[in-house]
């Protein structure tokens, strides 16, 4: 579910790739090519059978809210979006019985802003926005039925993704603003700390917990690098060939000042990062220039 988004249309891609049959469901129209293609969102009729006629072995949740900044201007419907929808499929799940593996993709963001550094899944979470706490409620809701109705409930906690088609967050910003034709900064100093994963490294994390995680498990999916947002705009300016960015020095509400994960839990069942950062910064920034995305 959230098939046509930044993350489920990759993850489609890379099921497709390895030969899986591909039910995507979003209330957009979804762009890939794959098995079935519902468009709706849950708990329409439509959406409610083709999930239980498919008999899907994994599923996926990708539907939701993801932006901070939004969360901000709309708390109430980013709640909504992560944690009473969450819910309600889950209610749904158990109504009828189905008993596929559910990979619930949380945020890095349930960390908020740890005081020591890596976070790890032992890291006591502390949101800083309305949307670390949608996640956060998303991902309890999750425990809660694998403990009450055995659900088979996994849940995911991404760092920094960015790669080809993601429209927003730091990476994009950043080359939107390289091709103004007047300078613009950046929010903050640039010293900000993030740990960036490439969007391809996402989807085989995905998979390698569906297939083999624990039910109940917490997953972060992180390259264990903390790199600075000043290095990522110097690099992203060099590979697009423009003038360097400033930064304003002040920093946006519900951003964490640095950000570096662990994850030997996602280690232990053989997944590793295997794109470099700068092969996945050229890759991105090749698209941006070909998709003309400003």
């Amino acid at each position: 579910m959230g098939a046509a988004g930044f993350i489920g249309s990759h993850l489609c891609r890379y099921l497709q790739r390895r030969g899986s049959d591909v039910l995507g469901i979003d209330r957009r129209e979804i762009g890939e090519k794959i098995g079935v293609a519902i468009r709706g969102e849950f708990p329409q009729p439509q959406v409610c059978e083709a999930i239980a006629a498919h008999r899907a072995q994994q599923i996926y949740l990708l539907a939701g809210t993801s932006s901070v900044a939004v969360s901000l201007a709309d708390p109430l419907a980013d709640l909504a979006g992560n944690g009473r929808d969450t819910l309600s499929f889950l209610e749904w799940m158990r109504q009828q019985e189905i008993r596929a593996t559910v990979v619930f993709v949380s945020s890095a963001a349930v960390y908020g802003d740890p005081a020591e550094l890596p976070a790890t899944i032992a890291t006591p979470v502390h949101p800083i926005s309305p949307y670390g706490i949608s996640k956060l409620a998303g991902e309890l809701y999750m425990r809660l039925y694998a403990s009450l109705h055995a659900l088979d409930t996994r849940v995911v906690r991404p760092f920094s993704i960015y790669g080809p088609r993601l429209r927003k967050q730091v990476v994009f910003d950043m080359l939107v603003k390289l091709h103004q034709p007047e300078p613009a900064a950046l929010f903050g100093t640039g010293q900000e700390t993030r740990d960036f994963v490439y969007v391809d490294d996402l989807c085989a994390a995905l998979v390698r917990v569906g297939d083999a995680g624990s039910p109940a498990g917490i997953y972060n999916v992180c390259s264990g690098r903390e790199t600075s947002i000043a290095t990522i705009a110097e690099r992203l300016s060099a590979f697009a060939r423009r003038p360097p960015l400033a930064f304003t020095g002040k920093s946006r509400p519900g951003d964490p000042l640095r950000w570096r994960g662990d994850c030997p839990e996602l280690r232990a069942l053989g997944w590793q990062p295997s794109v470099p950062l700068d092969d996945a910064l050229r890759l991105t920034v090749d698209w941006f220039t070909s998709a003309n995305a400003i």
